[in-house]
């Protein structure tokens, strides 16, 4: 899942994460113990193995998205989790940059769940307003995924109408928590839009026959006053 400080609502990170894990343990239940299954490094050290790729998100993001922010700057989005055999989970999150220095910036907000209502705190983050990094634009310095095969392109990304100006990364991530899940993700950023820069991000993940697609697609962004484009949740 997007390793996002921008949330994916925190209920929603943790009710996958249980449902993942209770999965992957029945079905190793279910297979026979590998040969020197005792001996086998702890996925942990996945980061250290000789058959991990090299690590690209340390590289610098390809827009330094908080470079002109300002205190109220605000971003609001939908994300959209769909899991196999599961009816779709959709959270409505609302960020906000609450205090903003010469070096950093720092993020807050709220994220709520559609189906019941229930509203989750984003605790407060702080991001560099320069040398930001592809780690750090992703959330990953959090997650501590290997971000590897990554390709950065010039593509115009259309979200509600608006035709944005884009830089699109694309790149391949694992997970040390499962070695064996593949994933891939696709990010539209852009300079024109506050607080994080995110136009659009699609994730695939797949773990033997689970499947997860998670979609962050913009609403709306603006300043302390104004809304500048699309729409302001209410109660967020």
């Amino acid at each position: 899942m997007a390793r996002s400080w921008q949330i994916v609502a925190l209920a929603i990170s943790l009710a996958l994460m249980i449902a993942t894990i209770l999965w992957y343990a029945k079905e190793e239940q279910k297979a026979p113990a590998p040969s020197g299954a005792g001996t086998q490094p702890h996925s942990g050290a996945l980061h250290h193995g000789a058959d991990t790729p090299e690590h690209k998100g340390g590289d610098l993001s390809p827009i330094q998205v908080f470079a002109n922010a300002k205190d109220g700057d605000w971003r609001a989005y939908r994300v959209t989790t769909e899991i196999t055999d599961k009816q779709p989970i959709t959270a409505t999150a609302l960020l906000r940059l609450s205090s903003v220095s010469a070096a950093n910036v720092t993020v807050s907000g709220n994220g709520r769940i559609e189906a019941t209502g229930e509203i989750q705190k984003q605790p407060e983050d702080v991001r560099p307003r320069q040398g930001l990094t592809i780690d750090q634009l992703t959330g990953n310095d959090i997650g501590g995924w290997t971000i590897y095969d990554v390709t950065i392109t010039d593509e115009p990304h259309v979200v509600g109408g608006r035709t944005f100006k884009c830089k699109k990364i694309s790149y391949a991530s694992k997970d040390p928590m499962f070695p064996t899940k593949n994933t891939r993700t696709e990010l539209w950023i852009s300079d024109e839009v506050p607080a994080g820069g995110i136009v659009e991000e699609k994730e695939i993940q797949q773990l033997d026959a689970m499947r997860f697609a998670i979609t962050q697609t913009l609403l709306g962004f603006g300043d302390a006053t104004t809304t500048a484009w699309g729409t302001k949740p209410d109660g967020l």
